[in-house]
């Protein structure tokens, strides 16, 4: 080590030039990003480094069985209303929402695919969010309601769209967003996955609690979930230190089932139908996909936005792009024993 900042020092002398020297201590400083797994690496055999995002795509083998889902709250919404208890087959479920890192290695090894957000060339962002100079433009129009805005290159590179202050490399480990059910499926695919169920999902967030409001149980705890503190979309009092979306990584497992991310941060597709009363299966005009999980912008008590809990659900058209909208994988069990996936035990075998 001596030998080297020895040598370091004398070639600066040599060089007399203080811009190469600070080019050459920028170079010393210089640690190279952890590199990409083959993308022929079998599913969740990744292993990297502590910070190493390709860690996070690791799944979560889960038993089945018997469930009771939805609510019955009074402000339940969607279908949410009321309880009914169903039976899920043994199927294995990512432990985090799918992150932008992993997302971009997808992009990265399926080089002709192109993202709806990119391909249409926008997407809707809270208004928030958006870079001040962006609200003035008159390419910006404005939805229902007046918080989300249509943010012109808005895309799961540029979640905020231009103007942000942010670099894809500081974002690696949060949620990919503004991704459409063509792209998370796309993904899915790509590792020999697929969506997950509405039943799937609700199955991994309850963990083995019965008919609890959160993952963790009947009360709501802080600093477990990424919610609206405060009033919407004025206020963010920032109780769980973050504004907007947090990586996926940032709270422990939010229940017995060892899952992260189940409840905040982003809503995440699922590849059930949502089906209106009186809506007809042949008009495709109307079709919808359920969504599951609530985001940053919800809130406990529902006052703003909607009320976060394990049964909430909300409906999606299969085009959307949302910034607070992302997916996580799953898998049947039968498939993953013929593909023979990796996986973690089952907590029975713990």
């Amino acid at each position: 080590m001596e030998l080297k900042s020895f040598s370091l020092a004398f070639l600066c002398i040599f060089l007399m030039t203080d811009q190469r020297c600070l080019a050459i201590r920028k170079m010393k400083r210089f640690r190279p990003p952890p590199q990409a797994p083959d993308p022929k690496t079998p599913l969740g055999s990744i292993q990297g480094s502590d910070d190493s995002y390709f860690k996070y795509e690791i799944m979560q083998e889960l038993p089945g069985g018997r469930v009771t889902v939805g609510s019955n709250e009074p402000n339940s919404r969607f279908g949410e209303f009321t309880t009914r208890t169903l039976e899920a087959k043994p199927f294995l479920i990512d432990k985090y929402p799918v992150s932008v890192g992993l997302f971009q290695r997808f992009l990265e090894t399926k080089r002709k695919y192109v993202p709806n957000a990119i391909k249409e060339g926008y997407s809707f962002v809270f208004r928030n969010f958006v870079h001040k100079s962006l609200l003035k433009s008159k390419d910006i129009l404005n939805m229902e309601h007046q918080y989300l805005v249509k943010v012109p290159q808005a895309s799961w590179r540029m979640p905020e769209g231009p103007g942000a202050s942010r670099l894809l490399e500081t974002r690696l480990l949060e949620p990919v967003v503004h991704v459409n059910y063509q792209d998370a499926s796309a993904y899915c695919s790509w590792k020999k996955k697929r969506l997950p169920t509405e039943l799937e999902w609700e199955f991994a967030a309850r963990g083995k609690l019965f008919q609890q409001k959160f993952p963790w149980g009947k009360d709501y705890v802080n600093n477990r979930s990424n919610l609206w503190d405060g009033v919407f979309p004025h206020k963010n009092l920032r109780l769980d230190g973050y504004e907007g979306l947090s990586p996926v990584n940032a709270y422990p497992a939010q229940n017995t089932f060892d899952m992260y991310d189940m409840l905040g941060n982003v809503w995440e597709w699922t590849m059930s139908l949502y089906r209106e009363v009186g809506m007809s299966k042949q008009d495709k005009s109307k079709l919808k996909y359920v969504t599951k999980g609530t985001s940053f912008v919800d809130t406990i008590s529902g006052t703003f936005n909607h009320a976060a809990r394990v049964s909430a659900r909300k409906p999606q058209h299969p085009n959307a792009t949302l910034y607070n909208l992302g997916f996580r994988c799953a898998l049947s069990k039968s498939t993953a024993d013929s593909l023979g996936v990796y996986r973690i035990p089952q907590h029975n075998e713990l």
